[in-house]
């Protein structure tokens, strides 16, 4: 629920899904680079379990990005 308001904010914004991916493929990323530098503090499951977790959240801000869209829709004069 909070990744999708989060993803209406932002869509109010203009932050784009574009931007979204930009920001999750770059945490990804680090967390990727944490573990091949410090393996021993970040093992392959936190990389995994990581990365399941951004996807999920970027899918789940897209959706509201996509909800707060369909709303302006509803509300513009045809």
């Amino acid at each position: 629920r909070i990744a999708k308001q989060v993803g209406e904010r932002w869509g109010k914004d203009g932050v784009t899904a574009a931007s979204l991916e930009d920001m999750r493929d770059l945490m990804l990323h680090l967390v990727t680079h944490y573990h091949k530098k410090y393996a021993e503090l970040f093992p392959l499951g936190i990389v995994e379990s990581s990365t399941r977790t951004l996807h999920w959240i970027v899918d789940m801000m897209k959706k509201g990005m996509q909800r707060e869209a369909d709303k302006k829709k509803k509300a513009a004069p045809h």
